[in-house]
């Protein structure tokens, strides 16, 4: 039987997948806090930066 593995993923993979992982959280924050008026650190258990994705104001 033969085994099909992946090899482990390089430095450069790495930092690409936790970059677009922030990204998201980035956007789930901007979203809990823009548009459902919550707070997203109770949400997601920590800061992240928010988008300026929704209209404030009138």
């Amino acid at each position: 039987m033969r085994a099909f593995y992946k090899p482990a993923p390089s430095a450069d993979e790495i930092e690409y997948f936790t970059r677009i992982y922030r990204h998201f959280r980035s956007i789930y924050a901007s979203v809990i806090d823009g548009y459902l008026g919550g707070a997203h650190k109770n949400v997601l258990g920590q800061t992240y930066e928010t988008l300026p994705i929704f209209r404030t104001g009138s």
